[in-house]
């Protein structure tokens, strides 16, 4: 059996093993880092000054206490730094710039750099310009339409209504083209 466990690397007590609180409280860090991780920025090279259970990506090229330490998760605790090497799938918030990023293929990539991207059920994403949507957000919802309606009201209801038609028809479309419809 390993010392630790094989995803989080958490280290196991021994039975026979001294100072089993000291291996504890390692493991016990490292579930800190690890569950529901934000990361204050992945911008820097340089350690900021810590503060006290921070957490960092080392941006590449890093310097000083983060040297050799790119891509890794740097966490100051207990007065110093402990790095964590990520795995493949791993999650993180970054503060800074309000997105989730996850590591994959050794890089950190947003999680929704595809966004510009329509995919479902593992086909290839097409590139949103293919299917043109006519109707915006509320546009609809938003329409006024009073209580006694004039035909005009009644006619721009009915135009924004087609418009979502022909949005429909078009996404049906474009996932028919890969088999999905």
């Amino acid at each position: 059996m390993s010392d630790n466990t094989p995803r989080l690397i958490l280290p196991y007590i021994v039975q026979s093993q001294a100072q089993k609180e000291v291996t504890h409280a390692m493991g016990l860090n490292r579930l800190d880092a690890f569950t529901q991780t934000a990361v204050e920025t992945t911008s820097l090279t340089a350690p900021p000054v810590g503060i006290e259970g921070n957490l960092y990506i080392v941006g590449i090229g890093a310097t000083g206490a983060w040297a050799a330490k790119d891509k890794q998760l740097a966490q100051f605790i207990g007065g110093s730094w402990v790095f964590y090497t990520p795995f493949e799938g791993m999650r993180v918030w970054d503060k800074q710039t309000a997105q989730p990023l996850v590591y994959k293929g050794s890089i950190w990539q947003n999680e929704f750099s595809a966004a510009n991207r329509i995919g479902f059920f593992g086909a290839t994403p097409i590139v949103k310009a293919i299917v043109s949507f006519g109707n915006m957000d509320n546009e609809i919802g938003g329409l006024t339409v009073s209580a006694s309606y004039s035909q005009v009201e009644v006619q721009a209801l009915r135009d924004k209504c087609e418009e979502l038609a022909d949005d429909v028809r078009a996404l049906k479309a474009a996932l028919s083209s890969y088999g999905l419809v």
